[in-house]
């Protein structure tokens, strides 16, 4: 059996806090890592020294410099940065500089939308798998979507509202990759205005004309992750949590049956499938496949143009 040494850059929730060894509910990458046998932790890398010796001890893997750059020539097989988001950048450009097989990102691929595009064409340039981790792009029902949409029951968008919290350039690439998983078209993106905490913009296809209002609820002290997209044949809904996708279709009223009304027909529970062992299994597949590989950097490299289009619109408010 193929083991490929890991090493983990950052040891805070989402690398390993968030659940423990032997934990059935998986619900970091750390956990998610050590369910295929193809896999080994081999060490963590954290600012803090005690942090990632805490998480090496937690995890059973051996003990690793805290030197940085000591702990990136230690000759990883894979590379995975859970650093925090202004650190990505610098993380990613070291770690493509040690040439490891693959590497995994969590999102964004860099603050600096240009430069996290430059360093995705470096990395395929040097034969290094670059994959960002997107669960949600994992779930059954986001390939469910997809293929309704491509049959034709939910029809072209016709106005869209998505929502977030955290900051647009952390968490609206969750939603701008599921997107662009059911509509990867070349759309041409325009800005139409700002006011308050609502950015609002025209997603452009040809005859289509999408409204798009962005809302980042990044000031307030409740999570929220939500996406409403009308369409002309129904309605795609992601919200609620636990996390809920739902679609709608047109139909009539069941009680005033002159009104046609948006009526759900597919419900799917976002957060009851293994969505980040699927994501290490995919990282996998495309390890061992080169077919795999190049499918995997033309997606990556599509939905990140896309979000580049959109987050040239916030740039300035993370410079």
């Amino acid at each position: 059996m193929i083991r490929w040494n890991v090493g983990i850059m950052g040891s805070g929730m989402m690398a390993q806090g968030f659940d423990s060894p032997g934990d059935k509910k998986i619900l970091s990458m750390a956990n998610a890592f050590t369910q295929l046998p193809k896999f080994r932790i081999g060490g963590f890398y954290d600012l803090d020294p005690q942090k990632a010796e805490e998480a090496e001890m937690k995890w059973g893997c051996p003990p690793t410099s805290r030197n940085r750059d000591d702990w990136l020539h230690n000759g990883w097989d894979v590379i995975y940065i859970a650093t925090p988001d202004e650190n990505h950048t610098s993380d990613l450009r070291d770690a493509i500089a040690h040439r490891p097989k693959a590497i995994l990102v969590e999102k964004p691929l860099g603050t600096n939308i240009d430069e996290g595009l430059k360093l995705l064409h470096e990395a395929y340039q040097l034969g290094i798998l670059l994959m960002v981790n997107y669960p949600r792009r994992w779930h059954s029902a986001t390939l469910k979507v997809k293929e309704l949409i491509h049959q034709g029951k939910i029809g072209n968008p016709v106005s869209a509202i998505f929502v977030i919290s955290g900051g647009v350039i952390h968490n609206l690439p969750h939603i701008l990759d599921i997107f662009h998983t059911w509509w990867d078209n070349e759309w041409q993106i325009y800005f139409n205005g700002r006011r308050g905490d609502s950015t609002y913009l025209t997603f452009s296809l040809n005859d289509v004309k999408l409204p798009v209002t962005i809302i980042d609820r990044s000031s307030t002290v409740y999570y929220v992750l939500e996406m409403h997209i009308y369409c002309s044949n129904g309605k795609i809904e992601l919200s609620r949590s636990p996390e809920v996708l739902e679609l709608f279709e047109i139909k009539p009223h069941s009680y005033y049956s002159t009104f046609e009304v948006l009526t759900p027909f597919f419900h799917a529970d976002m957060e009851e499938e293994p969505l980040l062992l699927r994501t290490i299994e995919g990282l996998a597949n495309a390890m061992e496949d080169p077919g795999e590989a190049e499918k995997l950097h033309y997606r990556e490299l599509k939905s990140h143009q896309f979000m580049a289009k959109v987050f040239r619109f916030f740039q300035q408010d993370y410079q």
